[in-house]
């Protein structure tokens, strides 16, 4: 079981995920992906704001990616060591 605190209508509330609560959040979030409802498909659909790109490229201009870990869309795909030292166990 896991356990986090959030704000809700400027309260903390204190929230406990068990293995029953994890697998009804998936099945939301793979039906609301299956009907193409994500955040990102505005994007896809009207491109980002203008203005908020020149300050995204204002925050991250020349910041670079370093080190092995470090990856260009000219690579085409990872290497399979990417994800060696990668823990992805879901703590019940």
């Amino acid at each position: 079981m896991s356990t986090s605190a959030v704000e809700v209508s400027g309260e903390k509330v204190k929230v406990m995920w068990d293995k029953r609560l994890t697998e009804i959040f998936y099945d939301i979030c793979i039906k609301e992906i299956l009907k193409d409802n994500t955040p990102a498909k505005k994007f896809r659909a009207l491109g980002i704001n203008p203005e908020f790109e020149g300050k995204l490229d204002q925050m991250f201009m020349g910041v670079v990616a370093i080190g092995d870990k470090a990856w260009t869309h000219s690579s085409s795909t990872l290497r399979s060591e990417f994800f060696e030292d990668v823990d992805n166990d879901i703590p019940e």
